[in-house]
């Protein structure tokens, strides 16, 4: 049978906003906090299994990243129907599909290619989302899924790419690397009774991170400032301090300093700093160390 389509199937799609780096030059007024982000799905997005298909003509999302490693999100679909039947699928308006509250978080598909990838799960208790599908039958959407990123990291750019990929009703990737599996799984109590079949998601986003922070340190009043909001981060600096022979057969105390795959990607901000681990804007290459002392003038800052 044909699979199911939902228009942000899983309805993670949204998330994937969180998952884009964005920032543009570097302000003299840092901002801090969480980073608000907005998503604009591209085309249609399906969920996919072997009872009905769904298919939500767009899709938009709302996210916040609130840590190193994720935040929160909330999609919506509209244009929902089940493909070949003229059905409407809704929970909020005529056609209309919102999710519950769901939580999501960055993580390596391929650390050695450096792929990356964000996971969606709900906040609390085990739905994604649920609606009705008129005259037909109810929808329960269980589990997680994971979205690849496919847009540059380690560039402050101010929108990011995300897609949702699948094939025999399971999405790919279905784990991060090392981790356990991720699956979405759907239930059809008019049709299926309360037993859940595998289901994919396919769709693909664009985020967009513009947002209006507090500033740290711009004086007296509580000004507001815009730009470097977030990057997703992958590199990091390792640094060596060992003791070699100099000249003269004395000994001197030599840091030297590399970058390296970070253990897990991360969301923050490359700031401008007297004295930084980094010599470029974008925090990817490691500074020189000299008599003690880095070179560099920027600095890595996980949102916190």
């Amino acid at each position: 049978m044909r699979f199911i389509k939902l228009t942000g199937g899983c309805l993670l799609a949204l998330i994937a906003l969180s998952v884009m780096p964005t920032t543009s030059a570097l302000a003299k007024e840092i901002p801090h906090g969480p980073v608000k982000i907005t998503d604009e799905g591209e085309g249609a997005a399906e969920l996919g299994n072997n009872v009905i298909n769904i298919k939500c003509t767009s899709h938009s999302a709302v996210a916040e990243l609130t840590s190193a490693s994720g935040g929160t999100a909330t999609s919506t679909y509209k244009g929902c129907e089940v493909v070949g039947k003229g059905v409407a699928c809704e929970n909020a308006g005529p056609k209309e599909i919102v999710t519950e509250p769901l939580v999501d978080q960055v993580g390596w598909i391929n650390k050695a290619k450096g792929e990356v990838g964000q996971a969606f799960a709900p906040a609390s208790g085990e739905l994604l989302a649920s609606f009705n599908c008129s005259g037909l039958t109810k929808v329960k959407v269980y589990g997680g899924v994971i979205g690849k990123i496919t847009s540059k990291t380690d560039e402050m750019t101010e929108t990011g790419k995300l897609s949702f990929e699948g094939e025999s009703f399971k999405n790919n990737p279905s784990k991060f690397e090392g981790g356990a599996e991720d699956v979405l799984l759907a239930e059809f109590p008019e049709l299926t009774g309360s037993s859940k079949v595998n289901s994919e998601q396919k769709q693909k986003d664009t985020t967009h991170n513009t947002p209006t922070v507090e500033c740290k340190n711009v004086g007296t009043s509580k000004e507001k400032c815009k730009g470097d909001p977030a990057s997703l981060s992958t590199k990091e600096v390792v640094c060596k301090t060992e003791e070699v022979e100099g000249k003269k057969g004395k000994k001197e105390t030599v840091t030297t300093c590399s970058t390296v795959q970070r253990s897990e990607p991360e969301y923050g901000r490359c700031e401008k700093k007297k004295e930084g681990l980094y010599k470029d804007k974008e925090c990817t290459e490691a500074a020189e160390f000299k008599k003690g002392k880095s070179k560099g003038k920027y600095e890595f800052e996980p949102i916190t």
